[in-house]
C-alpha cells in the first residue's frame, strides 16, 4: 500500500473527482459531490458513522466501486474495501482527522485499485471514497 498526493500520475477519473470536490462550496456534502459528478458518482462510496458500535460502514456505494470491488459493499465494514487487511476502516478515520483528500493504492484480488478518500460535512464523520482500477 503506498499513499501520496491525491492522484498523482493515476487515471483521470481520480483527478476529475478530486477537482469536483474542490469545486464544493462549504458544505461539502453528498450531495452536492453526486450531483456535481453526475455519472462519475457510480465509482463512489459513502461512508458513515452510524453503526451500533460507531464504526465505519458503507451506507452506499456506487456500481462502478463494487464491480472494482468485486463485491457486495452496503451494509459493510469499510474494511471491505481492503479484503485481507481490515486497513479501510484506518483509512477513512484517517481522512476524517485529516479533513483533506488522499489516495491509497494497493492491490485487491489481483487488480491495482486507488481509493481516493474525501472528507464530508456532517453531524458525524462522513467520507466519500472513490474506487478505481488502475490497472
Amino acid at each position: 500500500m503506498t499513499e501520496e498526493a491525491p492522484t498523482n500520475g493515476r487515471t483521470p477519473v481520480l483527478g476529475q473527482i478530486l477537482s469536483a470536490w474542490e469545486s464544493l462550496g462549504a458544505p461539502r456534502t453528498w450531495d452536492a459531490l453526486t450531483t456535481v459528478l453526475g455519472g462519475l458518482a457510480e465509482s463512489l462510496c459513502l461512508i458513515t458513522w452510524r453503526g451500533s458500535e460507531g464504526l465505519p460502514i458503507i451506507e452506499q456505494a456506487g456500481v462502478q466501486a463494487v464491480m472494482v470491488q468485486g463485491t457486495a459493499l452496503v451494509g459493510c465494514s469499510a474494511d471491505a474495501l481492503t479484503p485481507g487487511r481490515g486497513d479501510g476502516a484506518r483509512e477513512a478515520s484517517r481522512a476524517t482527522q485529516l479533513m483533506r483528500p488522499f489516495t491509497v493504492e494497493d492491490a485487491v484480488h489481483d487488480r491495482r485499485i486507488a481509493r481516493l478518500y474525501l472528507p464530508l460535512d456532517g453531524t458525524s464523520p462522513v467520507v466519500a471514497c472513490a474506487v478505481i482500477r488502475i490497472d
